[in-house]
């Protein structure tokens, strides 16, 4: 089986997903890495394990310029379309935006990972709501979504973001 891990910085998918990584690995999957370029960092870069594919792309993690999210989006399209893996998981806001959006044309199944609710939900000026409605479809699409705690969980169902059905809590089931 082929899987994407995609997320907002490299830093992240070294620090908290290399065991996640290393045990796909070991069990004969084969995994791809998708992360901005500007996240690079050299002490990093060699801890990736050498069986892994990378793609470094052009994403800025917490900008809001709409043409740089869709050409984000186009760079994720093109990537999972030449890889065609079975299965992708999106870690953070943009990921799961974008990512799960291309996935979705692209029929491919998705995993969206909300570690916690951050910056979109707060506020109510015009790009923050944009961002909400744009999270929200992009959560809808997800195949399954994993919260790190159930009060995230909770208001996620609550708000219409995602489907009781398809949410997963991390180390506690469905509670």
């Amino acid at each position: 089986m082929k899987l994407v891990l995609n997320d907002n910085g490299l830093r992240a998918l070294i620090n908290f997903r290399i065991d996640v990584i290393e045990h796909f690995i070991a069990q004969g999957h084969q995994v791809v890495l998708i992360y901005p370029a500007c996240t690079r960092e050299e002490d990093l870069i060699n801890k990736i394990p050498t069986e892994c594919k990378v793609y470094e792309v052009d994403m800025l993690p917490s900008g809001n310029n709409p043409l740089k999210d869709f050409a984000y989006f186009k760079q994720l399209y093109k990537i999972y379309k030449k890889e065609k893996p079975d299965l992708v998981f999106h870690y953070t806001i943009k990921p799961n935006i974008y990512g799960t959006f291309a996935a979705t044309l692209l029929k491919i199944k998705r995993v969206d990972m909300v570690a916690g609710l951050g910056y979109i939900f707060t506020g109510n000026g015009l790009s923050k709501k944009i961002g909400r409605l744009l999270y929200k479809i992009g959560l809808r699409m997800a195949n399954r979504v994993i919260t790190l705690n159930s009060e995230n969980r909770d208001l996620l169902v609550a708000k219409g973001f995602v489907l009781e059905k398809n949410m997963i809590l991390y180390g506690g089931g469905k509670e």
